[in-house]
């Protein structure tokens, strides 16, 4: 092809064998990456939303119907905020990440901020969950405690009632009618029949036995509960450090209204300059107090 039929071509055929990048402007480039950009922030911004939902819809589920006065219930409660915590994280990300992608968007930047506040009583609420975890295990062991030392000493009291009516007892009528108010069944016909002394050593025996069993099952329990006891207390452990591990994770997300860094950062800095005004203070009161006189002596002397 000559350079006279390449003038004669039309526009149209001659932007065919142009390169593809000539045929939009660097403004063009711009606004079409811009606008892919607010898409796919909007985008991550939804699945955000989604996962929030998603988040709380895990936690219902677990602790639906409500039973505050438990203490099961209140650990249930709090592995369930922690189990599904990790949705709620990711969420928090995606929010922050939409908004890097589309920081000219008024209505992502808004959302990041709300978001921020909400990650604040995030954290303020997995830092409670410590004492609640604490409290919980407290009153559940005291309570079981308390419930077991009611049943151990309801049947000693039994017993007790059961052995003094046998002694008591003057005829094996009376012996029957004496047991039956406290509840015991009935004897059987041909133990009415045996002798009142050699009734009333039988039925000691069987308390003995019966006494033997009650103290046999309560060391028995108290290995159980012992184990039980440590296993709950290794649960509520990790509950804590759960809590104290999203917290700090919460806090990195987490922004006040009026601040430009994050909770954590702010928690770092009061930290470290903590740490460099207890690393300047003297450790002995004394030194800055004799610095302090020598300071004095020093300026009376000049002239």
């Amino acid at each position: 092809m000559n350079g006279s039929n390449l003038a004669e071509m039309t526009p149209n055929k001659q932007y065919r064998f142009l390169p593809h990048r000539l045929l939009f402007s660097v403004s063009d480039s711009t606004d079409y990456s811009s606008f892919q950009q607010g898409v796919t922030a909007r985008r991550l911004g939804a699945i955000a939303i989604a996962l929030f939902v998603l988040y709380v819809a895990n936690v219902l589920a677990r602790i639906i119907p409500f039973r505050v006065a438990l203490a099961s219930w209140k650990l249930e409660f709090s592995a369930s905020l922690i189990d599904a915590a990790p949705i709620a994280l990711l969420g928090l990300i995606l929010v922050h990440l939409a908004a890097y992608i589309d920081p000219g968007s008024p209505f992502l930047r808004q959302r990041k901020q709300q978001c921020s506040r909400m990650a604040t009583a995030a954290v303020l609420g997995f830092l409670l969950l410590i004492p609640l975890n604490v409290y919980a295990v407290w009153t559940g062991v005291g309570n079981l405690q308390a419930a077991r030392s009611n049943v151990e000493a309801d049947a000693g009291r039994r017993i007790v009632k059961f052995r003094q009516i046998v002694s008591s007892a003057t005829t094996p009528e009376d012996l029957q009618q004496r047991l039956a108010s406290i509840g015991v069944p009935e004897l059987k016909p041909s133990a009415l029949r045996l002798p009142l002394p050699r009734l009333k050593q039988l039925l000691l025996e069987n308390l003995d036995q019966a006494q033997g069993k009650l103290e046999a099952k309560k060391t028995g329990a108290g290995d159980v509960l012992r184990e039980g006891l440590w296993s709950l207390v290794q649960s509520v452990l990790k509950l804590v450090i759960a809590s104290l591990v999203l917290a700090l994770a919460f806090a990195a997300g987490a922004q006040g209204r009026d601040s430009d860094i994050s909770l954590l950062e702010s928690w770092q800095r009061g930290w470290h300059n903590r740490f460099r005004r207890g690393a300047l203070r003297p450790s002995n009161p004394l030194v800055a107090h004799e610095d302090y006189l020598r300071q004095l002596s020093v300026g009376d002397d000049a002239p």
